[in-house]
């Protein structure tokens, strides 16, 4: 939600955003923020990981995580063996 409100093209849409509170534009500046892939999403992630209860995780952030694991670890290790540690971390 907060990507489609902050797209460029509503961005550009002034008298839209002027009809926004100044609560409402700090709340967008504070979660645009948090949601940035600035550092590998670590604001994110912190706030992920101090969360206490029920949390949702946004599926594309860890969706990465798991191709770049695929990608930067082999299947097999010397001798054809399987790489079982690589199915252990993804």
């Amino acid at each position: 939600v907060i990507g489609g409100i902050s797209h460029s093209a509503l961005a550009r849409l002034s008298k839209t955003m002027m009809c926004l509170s100044t609560e409402d534009i700090r709340f967008l500046g504070e979660m645009t923020d948090l949601l940035s892939s600035n550092s590998n999403y670590a604001q994110y992630r912190k706030s992920l990981s101090e969360c206490e209860g029920f949390k949702i995780p946004i599926i594309g952030v860890h969706l990465k995580d798991i191709i770049s694991l695929h990608v930067a670890l082999q299947d097999r290790l010397e001798y054809d063996l399987i790489d079982f540690r690589k199915g252990v971390q993804l």
